[in-house]
């Protein structure tokens, strides 16, 4: 018998180094080494930055370019592309979101080998000009295969995309670590380190502050249920180009000293530790990380009814769906929420992190890619 198995070399390509990809991190560290070989190459950013995957012994390559030179079709980066497919002898190029699978896929078409693609959409409504359709159309039909995050990822993929053949698109689910959200810190610990107060209610949420999170609508409700009880408090982590608006809005509702802004953190887990409640009102999702982070941590939650967060949120005894872009929703749901005790938010949340744990984990998600992968191969 053989002792040698032939590995399969998986080439993650993603387009900037100066983010972090769990998902994708947490999908290359679980894969069996057994099996599949990989390396990761980053089409901007630093060409000197530190990388865990690295570390954790993982080849990377940053190719350096900036997004000013990917703004139209590079060709030397192209070529960068397919000398790294056949020096490496990549078999698979999974790509990350749209510009790494535009690259990746015309760059494939060249290599001597010409590996397989697939690439994983995160979110819906990816695919609106006339430009983004014509260029689909020609990439994804070369793709072998095209992970949606969600279901209703996978019905806007095959909605909106010209001559999709919709036995292409599969729906894997974004899953995570939920030990990792087993703090040791007591709340009032995780609140006095992150200068909170200590003895109010604490609504909270987390993500980048873009119109389509509709924090603004999170405050106008957070107003009102602050007008009649002055006991809570509003956490927003995360960055983003409606900071300074956000917190005007803030200013003028009269609640900015009851509203805090943490920024970008690192310390998801210890943020979720400090609050008593998730609010997520966002008018678009695909399958959202952070609600399965704060599901995971045990919070009751609320968070609209779209995208794939009824995948998420299918049992309504315990989570609330609220309609989006709506304040009164919202505010209703908010209500509910703070008049319950303790004991109820505790049963919440036990179901809701038994449903992370049933059905949104790693490992779940690095065997069903494990078996996409072999499917093409």
């Amino acid at each position: 018998m053989p002792t040698d198995v032939k590995k399969f070399h998986i080439m993650h390509l993603l387009l900037d180094n100066s983010f972090q990809w769990p998902l994708a991190e947490n999908l290359i560290k679980g894969m069996d080494p057994n099996k599949f070989k990989q390396s990761v190459c980053y089409l901007c950013g630093d060409k000197n930055q530190r990388s865990s995957l690295k570390d954790a012994g993982f080849s990377v390559i940053n190719l350096g370019y900036t997004k000013t030179q990917l703004r139209r079709l590079n060709i030397r980066l192209l070529w960068h592309l397919k000398k790294e497919m056949e020096d490496h002898e990549i078999d698979i190029i999974h790509c990350q979101r749209h510009k790494p699978t535009v690259y990746g896929t015309l760059a494939s078409i060249f290599a001597k080998k010409c590996p397989k693609i697939i690439t994983t959409v995160h979110g819906r409504n990816r695919t609106r000009s006339i430009n983004r359709k014509l260029l689909n159309c020609l990439v994804l039909n070369r793709v072998s295969k095209i992970i949606a995050v969600s279901d209703a990822v996978k019905d806007d993929i095959c909605r909106s995309n010209w001559l999709m053949k919709s036995h292409k698109v599969k729906t894997v689910y974004n899953g995570i670590d939920s030990d990792l959200f087993n703090s040791n810190l007591s709340k009032q610990e995780a609140r006095e380190n992150l200068g909170l107060p200590e003895s109010t209610f604490i609504f909270g949420t987390a993500g980048r502050l873009t119109k389509v999170k509709a924090h603004n609508l999170l405050l106008d409700a957070f107003a009102v249920i602050y007008k009649d009880n002055n006991q809570c408090s509003l956490v927003i982590a995360g960055e983003g180009s409606l900071r300074a608006n956000l917190e005007l809005q803030s200013e003028k509702l009269g609640i900015k000293d009851n509203v805090f802004f943490l920024g970008q953190r690192k310390d998801i887990p210890e943020v979720l530790r400090a609050l008593d409640a998730f609010v997520l009102p966002s008018l678009s999702e695909g399958h959202p990380l952070v609600l399965l982070e704060a599901m995971a941590a045990g919070l009751p939650v609320i968070a609209s009814n779209v995208g794939g967060i009824p995948e998420i949120l299918y049992e309504p005894n315990s989570a609330r769906l609220i309609s989006p872009n709506s304040v009164d929703d919202l505010i209703n749901a908010m209500i509910v929420l703070y008049s319950e005790g303790v004991s109820q938010h505790e049963l919440i949340g036990r179901e809701l992190k038994t449903r992370v744990n049933e059905r949104f984990t790693v490992g779940q998600m690095v065997t069903a890619t494990s078996k996409l992968y072999n499917e093409i191969i």
